[in-house]
C-alpha cells in the first residue's frame, strides 16, 4: 500500500470511529434526565438547584427530574449519581464543600476520581458576621477589641464548616475566640442579642438585621465582592490577603460520562445561568454566578478541598 492509500485508510478509520461519537452528540438526550439534589425540598439548595434544571431542561428538549436524596452530608446524593450509568441521564447538584475527605472519617470513593465536573453555579464567600452590641464598627476595631479581650469573645458555628472557617480566621488574625455550637437558628438570636459575638455566615441568615445595624458584616471571604452587598470588603481588602472560605453549588456526573453529553450539558446550563430569574436569585442570595467550563469547575475544587482540608488540621477538626 502506498503512502497515499494509507493516508486516505487512516482517514477513513478515523471517521468511523467518529461516527458513533456525532451520532450520539446529535441524539443525546432522547429521553428525561435525572437531578440528584442533596437536601429536603424546599430547601435554599434545592429551590436553587430546581430553577436551573427547568432552564437546563427547556434548553434541552427534554425534562428533568429532580430527585432529593437528603443525609449523610451529601454521601447519599453522591452515591446515587455514583451507582448511576456513566450516560449524562444522571446529574448531582452539590456543595463540593461537604464532600472534602477532611470533613469525613471515610468516603466510599474519591469524589474527583468518581466525578466529571459539568458546570459551576455559584459561589458564595462567609461573611464575618459581628453583634451590633460590640463596641466596634469595622474589621481593625474588631481585632483590636478582641485582642484586648482574650477569650472573652465567642462566635457560633452550626456545622463543621462554620467551626473549620472561624478557626482559620481566628488564626490568621492572631485572636482567642471561644467557639460554642448551635443546632438551629437559636444562634442569630444569640448574635442579635450579644450573647455570642461573631459568626461566620450567609447575609440571607440576618433578614432585616443588617439594616437596623443589630449585625454587622465585616468582610466576605472571597476573591470578589458579592454584588448584593458592594460595600461589605473582601478579606483581602481588610488585611487577610488571599483569605477565602468559599463554599457553592455545581453540577457534577459520573466519571467516564462520554464528553459529547457533558459538553451539551454544560452549554445548556451556561445558556441556563443568563437568564435572568437565576442571576436575581444569585445575586439575592449574595453569591457570585460561576457558571464556566468543566475544567475550570476541577480546579476550582481542587482549590477549595486544599483550602478546607488546611482548615480542618488548624481546626483540630476530628470527623464524627
Amino acid at each position: 500500500m502506498n503512502l497515499r492509500a494509507k493516508s486516505f485508510s487512516a482517514v477513513g478509520l478515523a471517521l468511523i470511529l467518529a461516527a458513533p461519537m456525532t451520532a450520539f452528540a446529535q441524539r443525546f438526550p432522547e429521553r428525561p434526565l435525572r437531578l440528584i439534589v442533596p437536601v429536603a425540598a424546599g430547601a435554599p439548595a434545592d429551590v436553587a438547584c430546581r430553577l436551573v434544571a427547568d432552564e437546563t431542561s427547556t434548553s434541552l428538549g427534554q425534562p428533568i427530574i429532580v430527585e432529593n436524596r437528603p443525609g449523610g452530608n451529601s454521601v447519599i446524593a453522591v452515591d446515587a449519581v455514583y451507582n448511576a450509568p456513566a450516560d449524562g441521564y444522571t446529574i448531582g447538584c452539590f456543595n463540593v464543600v461537604s464532600l472534602t475527605p477532611a470533613l469525613h472519617k471515610s468516603l466510599p470513593w474519591d469524589f474527583l476520581k468518581a466525578m466529571e465536573p459539568v458546570s459551576g453555579y455559584y459561589r458564595l464567600g462567609f461573611f464575618l458576621a459581628i453583634s451590633g452590641t460590640l463596641p466596634v464598627k469595622n474589621y481593625s476595631e474588631f481585632i483590636s477589641y478582641a485582642k484586648s479581650h482574650p477569650g472573652k469573645l465567642n462566635n457560633y458555628e452550626l456545622g463543621p464548616s462554620q467551626k473549620i472557617a472561624f478557626a482559620m480566621f481566628a488564626s490568621r488574625a492572631g485572636i482567642d475566640v471561644v467557639d460554642i455550637g448551635f443546632k438551629g437558628p437559636d444562634a442569630y438570636q444569640a448574635l442579635v442579642a450579644g450573647q455570642v459575638h461573631a459568626g461566620f455566615d450567609g447575609p440571607q441568615s440576618f433578614p432585616g438585621q443588617l439594616e437596623s445595624g443589630k449585625v454587622r458584616l465585616l468582610f466576605v471571604a472571597s476573591d470578589q465582592r458579592a454584588p448584593l452587598l458592594p460595600d461589605v470588603p473582601t478579606a483581602s481588602e481588610v488585611g487577610l490577603k488571599d483569605f477565602q472560605v468559599p463554599a457553592g453549588l455545581s453540577f457534577w456526573v459520573k466519571a467516564g460520562t462520554n464528553k459529547e453529553a457533558v459538553s451539551k450539558i454544560n452549554a445548556a446550563m451556561i445558556r441556563a445561568g443568563k437568564v435572568n430569574r437565576i442571576q436575581e436569585f444569585i445575586t439575592k442570595s449574595g453569591a457570585v454566578s460561576k457558571f464556566g467550563s468543566p475544567e475550570e469547575l476541577r480546579h476550582q475544587t481542587e482549590r477549595d478541598f486544599e483550602t478546607w482540608t488546611e482548615g480542618a488540621r488548624v481546626a483540630n477538626y476530628v470527623p464524627q
